[in-house]
C-alpha cells in the first residue's frame, strides 16, 4: 500500500497441517466458537 486511499485488510490463519481459516462465518446454533476471516476497513493517508 503505497498510495493513500481506503484498503480492506484481511488476514486467514493457517494450522499446522494446512488447514485454512474459512473465509465465511460457519452456522453454529450456540454462537460459540466464531471463526472467520473479518474485513477491516482502513484509510492510508500522505505523510508529511
Amino acid at each position: 500500500m503505497d498510495k493513500p486511499g481506503s484498503y480492506r485488510l484481511m488476514a486467514r490463519a493457517r494450522d499446522e497441517v494446512g488447514r485454512l481459516q474459512p473465509r465465511e462465518p460457519r452456522y453454529n446454533n450456540m454462537r460459540k466458537n466464531f471463526n472467520a476471516v473479518i474485513a477491516n476497513e482502513v484509510t492510508i493517508v500522505e505523510s508529511v
